[in-house]
């Protein structure tokens, strides 16, 4: 079997221990887990359009 691409959702998850990279979706101004991505809002306004608003990190 090949490797699979998953996601995991859930309130509280001991993202540390994945070994893995983590798509963080909290909603503000600040993130508090720093993973590869962050998506801070779903409502990001582009030319009468709303998005998800993510920030990938290097």
């Amino acid at each position: 079997m090949k490797g699979i691409d998953v996601s995991i959702y859930n309130g509280f998850i001991d993202w540390r221990s994945l070994g893995c990279p983590i798509w963080n979706a909290q909603w503000g101004k600040r993130d508090d887990l720093r993973g590869f991505l962050w998506q801070f809002t779903d409502r990001l306004k582009i030319a009468n359009s709303f998005f998800d608003g993510n920030i990938l990190y290097d």
